[in-house]
């Protein structure tokens, strides 16, 4: 290290000296590990927070964890002190049938030591009376011993009852349940083979009538109904008339999608059945109709298939 100089006589330099340059040396040695002593403390104390906050969130998971099997506890020491409760209750009836039977029992020796004691001033009593005093009063007490034991045997048979009543209603529950089930699958099945229904009839709109044709080009009446239902996977007679004594006899005001809605179409309505096609809903039926020559639908409301309207069978169940 060279320090210059300038004065009166002319410029000069002077090397500085050594234990300068090693001063200066130490003071940047000192100053780097400073830094990087800082830095390491300042990088320790970022792990220190990162763990904090990882410990925070475990603590609030725990106490999360902890207030549900506080609330669980809780509920199952309710439970517990009801059971208690019941217990204490027959416990406190028990002792006081108990208390009942020891003061009736007092009251007998009572009475008993007064006529021995009024026996034994007039000089009458005998040993015979001594022994039947004393046999009563073993009889006594062996009868509240076994009033004791019909007691004990009394509260175990109504624990049973209660644990038997419980399974019976858990039993009844599950049954419901299932039973619930059951109905609401059939409805979603019922529903769905409705709806197939009636798309398999509909795309056969427009199909030529045919008098005997069962399809799948030309149909008459009953055998568009036959064909449609045995799609669905429902086998239904042939004829009209046979088809109006099948499934199950449905009123005109509880008429639904499906159902088979039959006709007298006869010039002078004898009465019989010659004529059948599917209900659709909103007062509309689907058919194979003699007249238009084709599969057309028709509203159940016109005033010549309303007028010889017969009845309705329903053979989705």
């Amino acid at each position: 290290m060279v320090i210059t100089l300038s004065d009166t006589s002319g410029i000069k330099q002077y090397g500085a000296p050594r234990a300068i340059k090693k001063i200066l040396l130490f003071t940047l040695l000192f100053a780097i590990l400073f830094i990087g002593g800082l830095l390491f403390y300042i990088q320790s104390l970022n792990s220190k927070v990162l763990n904090l906050e990882h410990n925070n969130k475990t603590l609030a998971n725990i106490m999360q964890k902890d207030s549900t099997l506080r609330e669980t506890f809780e509920k199952k020491q309710l439970e517990l002190d009801t059971v208690k409760k019941e217990k204490l209750e027959l416990k406190t009836k028990l002792e006081q049938e108990k208390v009942a039977l020891e003061k009736k029992l007092q009251e007998k020796i009572k009475q008993l030591l007064v006529d021995n004691e009024k026996i034994e001033s007039q000089n009458r009593i005998t040993h015979k009376e001594k022994n039947e005093s004393y046999k009563l009063l073993d009889e006594l007490t062996t009868e509240i011993k076994q009033i004791e034991k019909e007691l004990e045997k009394e509260i175990k048979i109504k624990e049973k009852l209660k644990k038997k009543l419980s399974f019976k209603i858990k039993r009844k529950k599950e049954k419901i349940k299932k039973e619930q089930d059951y109905k609401k699958r059939l409805a979603q099945r019922k529903l769905k083979r409705e709806k197939l229904l009636a798309k398999i009839a509909k795309a056969k709109l427009g199909k030529r009538y045919v008098w005997g044709a069962v399809g799948p080009a030309t149909f008459d009446c009953s055998g568009f109904t036959s064909y449609v239902y045995k799609k669905t996977g429902v086998n239904i007679p042939r004829t009209s008339r046979e088809q109006s004594k099948y499934g199950k006899y449905i009123q005109r005001k509880s008429l639904k999608p499906g159902d088979l809605i039959f006709f007298d179409t006869s010039r002078r309505k004898k009465g019989i059945v010659n004529h059948v096609g599917i209900y659709l809903g909103n007062n509309k039926f689907i058919h194979a109709s003699s007249a238009k020559k084709s599969v057309v639908v028709t509203s159940l409301g016109k005033s010549f298939y309303s007028n010889r309207y017969k009845w309705a069978r329903r053979v989705i169940n």
